[in-house]
């Protein structure tokens, strides 16, 4: 990831990474490792509007069903994560 917040995420408990979203089944890519969230007590990804960055809470449900031309809305996007 290369971020600052990376080290404050971790150091704060989350596990980061990047948030996927595929056939029914969101995962995190964290390094080359792949954790599935059904067991996920918070799911956060990190959102910038304006320049200004802040983290929006998710469901599990929001990440399967929220898309945008098809498309998963939130896939690819970095987050952090609570088990």
């Amino acid at each position: 990831m290369g971020r600052y917040n990376d080290l404050i995420d971790r150091l704060d408990g989350y596990t980061v990474g990047t948030l996927i979203v595929d056939d029914g089944v969101v995962l995190l890519q964290s390094g080359v490792r792949y954790l599935t969230l059904t067991d996920a007590k918070s799911i956060e990804v990190l959102n910038a509007v304006d320049g200004a960055e802040h983290y929006v809470a998710l469901t599990l449900a929001e990440c399967l069903t929220e898309s945008t031309d098809g498309w998963p809305l939130f896939a690819g996007l970095y987050a952090r994560v609570r088990f």
